[in-house]
């Protein structure tokens, strides 16, 4: 094994390679207090034997039984692939040794990896262990910030949790608790997912709390049979006739996204919403922005509330610019034939009549006018069936 780190408490018998029935070679499962971590490739960070390590690797040293860091400084690699923790300065990890990348052309060739984060202090946000008289700026790391506000979750039956650093969290969960909100005898054991951004605030980084969705920073709550407890921001729902269950009311198969601002971007094709029922957008403004054109299609469209409440007499129908322009236009033509014969008008025994003859030429001069009004009542953008 390459090096060994102090050992808090018992070593962990572990079986570490050998095959064949009964065989099998004991390791032990070891403990190191970080001392680096490799983020990024602008200082060499160099194993034992003066290889580059890969970012995500540590240097680690052993302790004393007082916690003191001990010995030289040795390396280790993360043991995970695909899911990586990691750990900050003087925070301490449990060391598993398996075969190295040199296994194909020597088998009994090892290092250490690190797996976990020992659970010292039960802070999400860390569980460093500082040396006597550390200080406090720099024994985290670089660029690490120690948040004293940051709580642990309430653990449900059966939950499994994902517990970040500054506050995220992810909770796959199901079971009936006397805290958990949103289950209860009718729907024990309903699947539900919880992904938080931010916590509610607190006085204190130890006190257990549960997820909020009104006070947490952002949410998304999937569920299965469940209510939740979201304080809409707006519930003006004028336009609809029997308005949708507000989010607090309904209980079923549903997403609750719940944040600050929420921003949706199609950077390469588009946005589609489509629902069997409705979609609902209430808000201060509405606002709809087209560059080549905006269509609202429907059998009937209503324009306001009470545009629906058309066996009351209310609803107006809207006017077709082009059917009232033919029409102005038919009009008008009458209009202007009967103001040119009122402009010749004669009386029975000759002579013409002033009062009509003037009339006449202020009924064309008015048609005149107002022919030339027709195409502009006519909306340039516009367009109705």
């Amino acid at each position: 094994m390459l090096g060994s780190a102090y050992n808090l408490g018992n070593q962990v018998s572990i079986m570490t390679g050998g095959s064949g029935k009964g065989s099998g070679q004991q390791g032990t499962i070891n403990y190191g207090k970080v001392v680096d971590v490799k983020l990024d490739d602008s200082r060499p960070f160099l194993d034992e034997k003066g290889n580059e390590l890969p970012v995500g690797s540590i240097k680690y040293t052993s302790l004393d039984y007082k916690g003191i860091v001990r010995g030289a400084v040795k390396t280790a690699l993360p043991l995970s692939l695909g899911i990586k923790q990691l750990p900050v300065k003087n925070e301490i990890v449990s060391l598993i040794p398996g075969p190295s990348s040199e296994v194909q052309s020597s088998t009994s060739d090892k290092r250490l990896y690190y797996k976990d984060i020992v659970n010292l202090w039960g802070s999400p946000n860390h569980n460093a262990l500082p040396d006597p008289g550390y200080n406090k700026s720099k024994y985290l790391g670089l660029g690490f910030q120690e948040l004293s506000t940051i709580n642990p979750l309430f653990p449900f039956p059966g939950d499994t949790l994902l517990e970040g650093r500054q506050g995220q969290s992810i909770r796959l969960g199901g079971s009936l608790s006397v805290l958990n909100p949103i289950v209860d005898k009718t729907n024990n054991g309903f699947p539900y997912i919880i992904i938080s951004n931010g916590q509610i605030q607190t006085t204190n980084g130890i006190d257990y709390i549960v997820e909020n969705i009104n006070e947490d920073p952002n949410s998304l709550y999937f569920l299965s049979n469940h209510k939740v407890p979201l304080k809409a921001a707006n519930t003006k729902r004028a336009s609809y006739t029997s308005p949708p269950k507000l989010a607090q009311e309904y209980k079923g198969n549903q997403a609750v996204l719940n944040g600050g601002r929420i921003y949706i971007n199609a950077k390469e094709e588009s946005v589609l919403l489509s629902a069997k029922d409705s979609v609902g957008l209430n808000a201060n403004t509405l606002n709809f922005d087209g560059k080549e054109y905006a269509c609202l299609d429907a059998d009937k469209i209503y324009i306001g509330a009470k545009a629906r409440e058309s066996s009351a007499g209310i609803a107006e129908p809207a006017i077709l610019g082009n059917q009232l322009g033919n029409f102005l236009s038919v009009m008008l033509d009458a209009l202007q034939n009967i103001g040119q014969a009122m402009k010749t008008a004669e009386a029975q025994y000759g002579g013409p009549i002033a009062t009509i003859n003037t009339e006449g030429y202020c009924v064309v001069d008015t048609c005149n006018v107002l022919r030339g009004l027709v195409n502009q009542i006519k909306s340039k953008k516009v367009y109705i069936e």
